[in-house]
This record gives structure tokens, sequence and C-alpha cells, in this order.
């Protein structure tokens, strides 16, 4: 996971900056993915799974759940993730990665600073401050010690790992008078230790000897022989952003000591153990009981000694060197003109003592993080930084701040009431007996305690309530910071963070991560979302509201029961699967056979779930002799296979629908995105050949070779013996060979009784020949191959038959039409089209290209390294391309090329910086599905849902008297989904033959296949209009393709191209495409729109070398399509969109990749553009990258200003939609027209 949504290595801002000296913000892409995919998903939810929706200036929206400000500021959540090193115990190569041991989090990598959750408070609300925890809490109640072993290396503390063991390093030893060293002893009576690997202190601990010198501890070692050490895990507590305090004296032991001696040019640190640090009160104390001291001092230089603290000799390296001083230090806020803080720090005497601010809380510090203003109202350039209380510097205000507390509650709150207070308190239970009292007040739901000489229900006063099913402790305060000399109040609470500015531990970076876990799984939405997403797993595609709000509360109460029946499932406990799988089951909607009968409930079966059912049900008996199972080509033939999905969203989305009845009814098949004549025909030859000849790689199956190859087996097949050629064979034989106890038993194994009497008989007849012609067993294995032929085994609910068959198609007719091709290429993922275009030279808002490459920092290209282009009416004279793009030159300047700048999904015009939010309500910006499903409909306001802008074309075409084809080389395509024209699937990979076996020459004799085409046709015929639809969509997929089989397998056999293409995913696709334009007079078109989606360009970590590859191999791959359809003379009769859902970000991130953006540049090429737009740059390129531009906002996200309809208004004239037709492909042009490009534009006149 980590891998493929990219955190593993992100590293805070503050990291990268003092490590690579660069500038950027951490991955965005786990951040997004979290919430979108596995948690709350994207909008708020009713318990029944409905949307809910909220009025806007455009009408009625759905309210999202969270906006992109949300996600970069989780990104930070996300940090400071590292692999674990290898290990010894498991298997893999020497340069295998260790994907078994738990991911360890570094802390000097994880962002240090506050960050808000998504009800406007922040993560680490409700845990208590440092400074609160009782003193020496490493003897208190909530202190727990780890394990480490023989090896004194802390896990949770950070120390470089160079230094284990080191000989310099000097641990706490425990004496064994210790009340400490005899818990973690453990020993019985006398005898030895009897180390835990954990241990909690579940009661207060009496300090002894040195340890009562001490605030805190790192490592303590119990014994000496063999040495054993325990590391000391502090209690979770959070840091406030700004202190009321001039220097950090109250931040729990944050330092290490300093005390002056002679003079105060040298301070001097004496340390009890390795690293030690403590409170400046400590400090304090331990400076005045030494006589050669003269105290806390504002010091130069620090001597520490050799023998015990931090830089002894071989540990020098630490930059945690954090010494206590007693100068003071003034505190600012920068405030941006969205409202994010960042802290700045100024300290006396910081340059006569000849010192500097460390960068991520100096006057430049970038690590800004949002915070909820008073009334939503700030300074910022606009009211003149609060009417000058602040001082504007560029387009922020830096203000001065002072911090106010005042107590909450006068008396105890209600348990409702107790949900404003954000800052949590220690147990009193951890301090001395007599600090906390009970209070008489208390009431069943809130526990109240008072701190002993402090009055009643004051700053101090603790409350106790349950809060997700954990006793929590509350803090009776609230702490304000306010932008000193306002006239007008601007403040906002004072934000908290669970890492520490000075000491950024491993160990907060743990509790950090399950705070912001736990705030996912508590959100209020998670219960529908999970419930929703678990029924389509279990065979629920459209539950009803009913069924979704009964899991949904099964989840978030963790009980499932029905009284009636006696059944009470679960432990009570918010988020118990063993109710939430329970209430799936066992409620009527989820066991009633009468919903068989609705059409629309149910769902297609997932294909590698069909498969290993077939292995299970039919007993595939292993070959003893070869080596374990293992099963491939699944992928690529059934669209599914364990551990290789193709994105982050898995195999299908969930919100896919198949085209006809479903999608008409407004409902989702998600397994349907996988169902297309290619993966029907490898499916069915895949189980067909299990059934033939057992479990092996011939004939399309999905085996491996177990003792020869295909191709011996096809020389000898009268040698065939399954049992020891193939990996295994199907065991299951009927209880006696009758023809209608056998398919019974199929039907009953393969599609639970579900198989309609109209399949049972034609199965049965068919039996019944096979049986009297052949053997038993043959027959036998025809009827298991028809079963799982039939529409029920594929759904899970009833077919209805007619008893007719499906109409044949019409044997196509070349046309006497021209013929023109579009051919739709999405860059899946957000291609980074600022490093396919870059501003060069002859620029009129200055050097640009400097600009850009400050914009994009690490991530820019170098200028040497660029193919050059010149454009006219841009605002460069000439401009950059990738390094990889030289093709694209090439073709750009033989004018076959066009480029268009800044383009993206627009909703309506006018749109800025402090608009965009508010104009583009109608779409969910940034994220992949909804931003490709803009990309390819081009339908904002979905006036025509569900159909794409090239399926539209299409439908008004063939309503013209055109003959149309959409053909897909990727599998499902909505760019061109149509009412009309159905889509023919193609694997890039090669035109599969349908049944192969039975065209084998040594196969005269029909030893083994079957020829079904008759029977296929008459069990998937024509259906009632109460047959499931789900079935309907399988009957209509299989006879599409074994018609399209029939009438392609040949021809595309004997296409021979005229180029090489180059053996790469790209590659493949341009050289299926070009197969398929050969067949044009074959299947009788006149005008097609291919569909190519090519994956891998969502580029969050390292992003050089990855697009290097794809640029290259996406150019190649179309200069060979180009060359090639020039051999053909249809160069003139092809255009070529290559386009994306989203740019992406200017700012680079921290693993050198970048994230979502929105507008970006991409390119149209063709023969017919040399007269037009060709060896030009349409639209706008922006005059300014940078975060200051009206046109960009953080982190480098640019706006575009051409909308996608510009592009395809003259592209769709060219393919022949009059002017009549156009608002109908385009719905939302109206808004653009002084924007759409003319057809003159882009093809001359």
């Amino acid at each position: 996971m980590a891998e493929m949504l990219s955190f593993l290595d992100s590293r805070s801002a503050a990291y990268a900056a003092r490590s690579d000296n660069r500038v950027s913000r951490p991955d965005e892409n786990y951040a997004r993915e979290i919430m979108q995919l596995f948690t709350i998903g994207v909008h708020w939810l009713n318990d029944d799974g409905s949307v809910v929706v909220v009025k806007t200036d455009n009408g009625r929206s759905p309210l999202s759940t969270y906006d992109n400000s949300d996600i970069q500021n989780f990104a930070r959540a996300w940090t400071g993730f590292r692999r674990h090193g290898r290990r010894g115990n498991f298997e893999g190569y020497a340069t295998s990665h260790n994907r078994i041991n738990p991911m360890p989090i570094e802390g000097a990598r994880r962002d240090q600073f506050p960050k808000m959750d998504l009800y406007k408070n922040y993560i680490g609300d409700g845990y208590p401050e440092c400074i609160d925890l009782p003193e020496k809490q490493f003897l208190r109640i909530g202190a727990t010690y780890r394990l480490l072993g023989s090896n004194n290396f802390p896990h949770m503390h950070y120390e470089e790992y160079s230094w284990t063991n080191n000989s310099h390093l000097t641990r706490l030893s425990l004496k064994t008078t210790s009340a400490l060293y005899k818990d973690l002893c453990n020993a019985n009576g006398s005898g030895p230790c009897i180390f835990r690997p954990q241990v909690h202190i579940s009661s207060n601990l009496e300090c002894d000897q040195n340890e009562c010198n001490l605030d805190s501890v790192r490592v303590v070692q119990v014994q000496e022989d063999p040495p054993i050490f325990y590391e000391y895990v502090k209690p979770a507590c959070v840091e406030f952003a700004f202190h009321k305090e001039k220097h950090l004296r109250k931040v729990n032991d944050a330092a290490m000591p300093a005390c002056c001696t002679t003079s105060t040019s040298w301070a001097r640190s004496d340390c009890n153990f390795s690293f030690e640090r403590l409170t400046y009160k400590t400090n304090e104390e331990r400076c005045e009981a030494d006589d050669n001291n003269i105290g806390v001092c504002s010091w130069k230089n620090v001597n520490v000694p050799e023998a015990k603290c931090s830089f002894s000799s071989g540990l020098r390296g630490s930059y945690r060197s954090y010494h206590w001083t007693n100068d003071s230090c003034s505190i600012q806020a920068r405030v941006t003109s969205e409202g994010a803080v960042a802290i700045v720090h100024n300290p006396n005497n910081i340059e006569s003592n000849g010192h500097t601010v460390t960068e991520w809380v100096n006057d430049t510090n970038i690590n800004f993080f949002k915070v909820n203003w008073s009334n939503e109202d700030y300074p910022n350039p606009s009211n003149d930084c609060g009417n000058g209380a602040c001082t504007t510097v560029g387009d922020e205000c830096v203000c001065e701040v002072n911090i106010t507390t005042r107590r909450f509650f006068k008396g105890v709150p209600t348990l409702s009431l107790t949900a404003r207070l954000a800052h949590g308190a220690p147990n009193p239970a951890a301090f001395n007996d007599d600090e906390y009292t009970l209070s008489n007040d208390s009431t069943a739901d809130v526990t109240v305690y008072h701190r002993k000489d402090k009055k009643e229900y004051s700053k101090n006063t603790i409350f106790s309530v349950v809060r997700n099913e954990t006793r929590v402790f509350l803090k009776n305060y609230i702490s304000r910071v306010n932008m000193a000399g306002s006239t007008a109040t601007y403040s906002f609470r004072n934000p908290v963070s669970m890492m520490s500015l000075v000491n950024p531990e491993s160990r907060d970076a743990h509790y950090e991560t399950d705070a912001v876990i736990d705030h996912y799984f508590y959100h209020p939405n998670t219960p529908t979302f999970v419930a929703m997403r678990l029924l389509e797993r279990f065979g629920h595609s459209n539950p009803s509201p009913r069924y979704i709000k009964v899991v949904s509360k099964a989840f978030s109460r963790g009980i499932y029961a029905k009284q009636k029946k006696s059944i009470s499932i679960g432990t009570g406990k918010y988020g118990d699967l063993a109710a939430t799988v329970a209430a799936i089951l066992l409620d009527r909607e989820g066991k009633t056979p009468a919903l068989d009968a609705d059409p629309s409930a149910g769902a297609f079966k997932e294909p590698v779930l069909k498969y290993i059912g077939i292995l299970r049900s039919m007993e595939l008996e292993r070959n003893s002799t070869a080596r374990e199972l293992r099963l491939t080509g699944l992928q690529s033939g059934i669209g599914q296979y364990a551990y290789h999905t193709p994105n982050v969203f898995g195999f299908f989305l969930p919100e896919y629908s198949a085209s006809g009845q479903i999608a008409e009814s407004k409902l989702v098949s998600p397994e349907a995105m996988v169902l297309n004549a290619p993966t029907v025909v490898g499916f069915l030859n895949g189980a067909y050949n299990l059934i033939d000849m057992g479990l092996n790689e011939c004939f399309g199956g999905f085996g491996t070779k177990a003792t020869n190859s295909c191709t011996w087996i096809f020389k000898n097949w009268y040698h065939w013996r399954p049992e020891i050629q193939t990996m295994g064979i199907l065991r299951y034989q009927p209880s006696n060979a009758d023809a209608e106890n056998v398919v019974d038993e199929l039907a009953l194994l393969l599609t639970a009784g579900r198989l309609s009497p109209g399949s049972r008989s034609i199965i049965k007849e068919a039996y019944d020949v096979e049986l009297s012609a052949a053997t038993a067993a043959s027959a036998l294995r025809l009827a298991q191959k028809l079963v799982i032929s039939a529409p029920e085994f594929h759904s899970t609910n009833t077919v209805k038959r007619k008893g007719e068959l499906r109409p044949d198609p019409e044997e196509p007719v070349p046309s006497n039409n021209d013929y023109k091709a579009i051919i739709f290429v999405n860059l899946n993922g957000g291609m980074d089209g600022f490093n396919m275009l870059v501003p060069h030279s002859g620029c009129n808002n200055g050097d640009l290209y400097e600009n850009y490459k400050a914009a994009r920092g690490d991530i820019a290209l170098s200028k040497n390294q660029l193919h050059t282009i010149t454009a006219s009416d841009q605002v460069c004279s000439t401009f950059g391309l990738h390094p990889s793009l030289g093709n694209l030159k090439t073709l750009y300047n033989e004018k076959e090329l066009m480029f268009v700048a800044n383009m993206g999904i627009l909703q309506q015009g006018g749109v800025n910086e402090q608009n965009w939010r508010k104009l583009h309500d109608s779409t969910n910006l940034f994220a992949h599905n909804t931003q490709t499903e803009e990309t390819a409909n081009v339908d904002i306001f979905d006036k025509y849902a569900g159909i794409g802008v090239g399926g539209r074309m299409l439908d008004v075409l063939a309503a013209n008297g055109y003959k149309t084809g959409a053909v897909s080389v990727s599998g499902s395509a909505p760019p061109i989904v149509s009412k009309g024209t159905p889509l023919l699937a193609v694997n890039p990979s090669g035109y599969e033959k349908f049944n192969p076996i039975l065209d084998r020459p040594w196969n005269a004799r029909k030893t083994f296949g079957h020829d079904m085409n008759s029977e296929l046709k008459d069990m998937n015929g024509a259906t009632t209009a109460g047959s499931t639809f789900y079935g309907d969509v399988w009957s209509e997929e299989l006879l599409k393709a074994l018609s399209e089989n029939t009438m392609l397998y040949d021809r595309l056999k004997a296409v021979t191209l005229t180029e090489t293409y180059p053996n790469t995913r790209f590659g493949r696709y341009m050289s299926a495409i070009a197969k398929m334009m050969n067949t044009k007079d074959d299947r009788g078109k006149d005008r097609d729109v291919f569909f190519l989606d090519s994956p891998g360009w969502d580029m969050h970590f390292d992003i050089e070398g990855p697009l290097r590859v794809s640029f290259s191999e996406m150019s190649e791959s179309l200069m060979k399509f180009r060359n090639e359809m020039k051999n053909l003379e249809m160069w003139d009769q092809v255009t070529v969109v290559v386009v994306s859902e989203f740019a992406r970000t200017l700012m680079g991130n921290t693993g050198s990749g970048s994230d979502h953006a929105w507008g970006g540049n991409y390119f149209i090429m063709g023969g017919d553009l040399t007269d037009g737009g060709g060896g030009k740059i349409l639209g706008t390129y922006p005059d300014d990258l940078s975060n200051d531009s009206p046109d960009v906002f953080r982190p480098g996200i640019v706006i575009p200003t051409t909308p996608w309809e510009s592009l395809w208004n003259p592209i769709a004239q060219w393919f022949g939609i009059e002017e009549s037709d156009l608002d109908e492909i385009l719905p939302n042009r109206h808004e653009f027209m002084d924007r759409l490009f003319s057809k003159a534009d882009l093809y001359g006149a």
C-alpha cells in the first residue's frame, strides 16, 4: 500500500528544506485515497446510503466530506514512513524489499506542525498537554516500557542507527532497590527476571536514588549479564503551536541541560545519561545546586563533557542539541491570503550570541497550517493586514501574537456539552493521592475532579467522559491566539500538535498516526460507506436504502440482533465486523430467494471468484508430482487476479454502470467494468481448457507447464495423460449419469440452483446427444462447459427466457462515405503537462523559464535538455519540449501536431483563485474517478449521463446515416459509450480465437472440445422484461464476442503492418488500433472512435525517471502510428487527441514527484492539421507560474483558461457533426462561446 499509494519515504517540507535545501510539500496520494476509497468517501451520506445535497448558487450539489486543502493537510500526517531493513528469515532475493515488518516512522522526517481535522478541530484534541503530565511521568500510571533485549538501540526515540550499542553511549542503569526495576524485572520471588515484551505501569511508583533527579528517561538497563534494556514510552500528549511564555520554559523535558560557570560565553552541560532532556525548572535547580555555576544564562557556546552527553566522542552529528537558555523569545504568526498560518520565533540575543533560528520556525518558514479563525475573518492584504495591526509582507501578513486562556464551564456540564472541550488532561490517578479530589457534582455521564488549592471549576478542573468507547479526561479551559494590536478581533483557537517542534520522536509519530486513523474510523460517514462497499463485494450491487441502513447500524452499534429469532451477534463495540457481516448475510434482503427474481437485485460475479468456484465445485485434484499450483494470465485473460490490481481503484469502480438497461435504470454494475469481448473469450477458453485438458497453459488455459510443453502435447496427444501432464484435473463425478441428474447437480454447484428450466432443457438435450455419440466423460465435460456459459453462472439472480434467439448482427457492408477516425488517448493518472511543454525564451513577462524553474523546484527540467519549438501569439516565442519528445517536435515542425495550453474541466467562465470553489461545485476536482469521467463525457451537469463525448458523436452521426464504430483497446471505454453503437473491445496483446482446440489438426476426431455455438445462442437468447439485468448484459456480450470473433480473427491475423511498433504497452495499443483500422471495410464503418487508456501517469513519487520512460514510449509509438497511416494514405483521415484527467502540481512533493492539479497542456495530431493548427500552440499559456499569479493557487495548481469544449467543438465539426447538433455533443458549450476554437483554427479553411 505504501508503495502503490507512494507515502513510503514521503518527508515533511521542513525535512526536505533542511536536508535537500528545496521547497516542496508532502506527497498527497495516500491522504486522498484513504479517505476516498477506504473510509469516508467523497460525499456526506445519510445512513441509508443516499447522498446529502445542499443548495448552491448553481442549484443543488452533493455535500463534500473534504476538499483539496484537507488532503494537503492530511498529507503531512503520512510523512516519515520508511522501509524496514531486510531480515534473514523470509524467502526473497538479495535485493528483495522487506514487505513483512511494519514500516518504522522516522520522527525527523515527520511533519511537526498542527493538523486540522475534518471538523475544523485538530488531530490531538482530547490528549493532555505534555506540560500537564505529572512530574516523573516515567514512574506514573500510564507509563509504558518496551523490551529491547540486549540491543540498547531505541525504536521510539531518535538516535542515529550507526550508534547502536556504541560504547560511548550511557544508559540509565536501574538499581535493584528501585520499584521500577522490580516492575520491569518481574521476578518470581528471589528467582531470575521474567521479562515481558511490554510493561504498563498500573500504579504510581516511588523514585529511587538517581531516578529522583530525573524528569524523564529514554532507555533503562535492567540486567547486566546478559544485558537487558527497556525503552520508556511516554503517554501520548500534545504541545500548543503558540506558547504564552516568552521562552519555551514549560515545554516538558524539551531540552538538554546548560549551566553557565564563570562567564556567559560558555555553558556546561552535565547529563545523567546520553541525550537526557529535562524541564527548564529542573535545569535551573541543577544550576543553582552547583556552587561552580552562576545559573542559567544567555550563552554563546555549550561545553558537553565526553562522559555522558550526546556529543561525546564518536557520537557527533545530532542536529537536536538544544540546550536551555534564559533568553526570552517573541512569537509571531505569518498569515497567507488564504488564512493559513506559520510560526515565527524571534529569540533575543540571537545575533549577538552567534546563533541562528532553525528554518522551520524562522521568518522564512514555509510550513503553513490551517487554523479556525473566529468568524472566518483574518488579517490579509485586502484589509490592510487587519487595518495595520499586522505588517504586510508580499501577499502575507506578519502578526505579533498574544495568548489568552480561560475556563470553559462554571459548573458540571452535560455529556453533550463536553464535546465543546478540546483540550485533554492526564488521568488524575497519575498524580499524588491528594493532588485531585473527586467532586460530589459528578454525574453518571460526567465525572468531575478538582485540583487542590484551586477553586472549584477552575481551568485546572478535569472532566472524565467516555468518547468513542474510551474513557478520556478533559481540561476545563480553552487557549486562544490573538493577533496583538488588532482593532478588530482576529483570533483562533490555539492549535495543538502531537509532534514536538524541538524533538520530533518516532513515538509521537505513531501516536499521531493512530489518532488520524481513529479520526477516519469514527467519522459519521464511515459506517455507511463501509456498509455500501461490503454489500457490493457480497453480491449486492444496488442494495436498498433499508438494507444499507441495517448494515450501517450493525457497524455503528457493533451488534446485529433479531429478538424474535434470538439472534445476537457482535461485541457491542463500534466497527465490529462480525456484526456487520451478520447483518449482510442474515438480513431478509440477503437471504430471501424471492429477490432472485428482481432484475435489479444481485450482481455480476467477480471473474476470479467464478474461476476459483469452478476449481472448487468441480473438485480440482492437484498433480502430486508437480510443484504448487500457480495460476497465470488471469489479469489479461479475465480482467482480474490477486495482487495485479491495475491502479489504486482496484479492478473496477464502484460507480461503474454497464450500458443498456443497467445505466438507463441508474444502477451500478462494478464487475461489468472488466466484462468485454476479450475477457469473455478469455474466461471461456481458460475454463473450457480446464474442463477438457486440466490445468495447463494450452489453449488459453491459466495453469503452468507440469511435465511437457503444449507443443509436445499437440504432437503426442495420443499419449495424453492429464493426471501427470497438467498441474491438476477436475475429478467431479455426478451421483449418476442420468442427464436430468447431471444437469441438476451442476446447476446446484455452479449456479446455486438458479439455472432456468429453458437452459436445463438445452443442456440435457446436448448431454444426451453427446452421451450417445461419444462417452459419458465427454458428455459431462460438455454439460459443464454449457453451464458455465449460461448467464445464471455469471450473475446472482434468475434469467427469464423468451425462448427466442437474439437477432444476429447484420452482415457488415463497406461504406461509400469517406472514412474518418478519432483516437481518444487518455493518459490515465494525470500527465505532467508543464514538464511536457515548458516556457523557454522570448517571453513577454520577463524570464518565464526562471519563473517556471522556481515554481517547479527540483522537478524542473534544465533548459539545455529541452527540444525547442517556436510559437506565435503566445507568452513566449520559444517553448521547450521534454527531452523524450523529439518525435513530437518533428511532428510539430511538420505541422501535423498542435498543443493546447492550460486546458481542463470548467463549469463556467470567470474562474480565479478566490472563487474557484464556488464556481465549480458540480464536480469533485482533483479526484481521479470524477475527473476521468468529466474528461470522458464533457458533460459536467450530466445532461446525457453515462454517455461519452465520443459516444454522443457516434449517436448523432448514426442518426444521420453514417456507419459508426466504437473500438477500445483498453477494455471499458467511457468516452465512447453510446446509446446505439456497440463497443468492440480488442485485446492489444493479440486477438484470441474462441474455443481454439476445435481447429487443431490432431483433434480432427474432436477427442477434445465441443462445438457449442448453437447451444450458446439458445441459452443466451432473448429474455422477458423481468429477467436479470446482469445476465442480459452477459448474454449480449457473449454473443457479440462470438460474432466479432468469427468476423475478425482471420482478418486481423492476416493484417501485415508496415511499421514495427515498440514492444511496450503503448506500442501494442497503437499497433492494435492500426490493425483495426485496416478492417474498417470488413466492419463496414465510415466513422470510428478508438479509445486507448494508458496507465501509469499518476507520478507522485520520483517523477523524473517514470515520466522520461512514459513520454519516450508514447512518442515512439505515436510516430510509428503516424508513419503507418501515411503509408496507408489515411493520415489525413485521422485525429489523435491526447488528454489526461488533470495536470500535476507545479510544486514538487518531498518524494520528488508531484500531486493532483487542474489545468494542463495537451496535444492533438493528424494530417488534416497542416493547414490549420498544426505547428501552433492554441489556448493561453500562463504568463506567471508562481503562487502569486491569480491563475495559480497553492501548491502550484493552475486554473485552466481553456475548457475541454474549446477543443472538441472543431473536432466534432471535422468529424461530420453539423452546427445544429453541437449542443448535444457539448451540452455546456454555451458557457464558453467566446473561447471555442473553430474548425478553421484546427483544420484550416
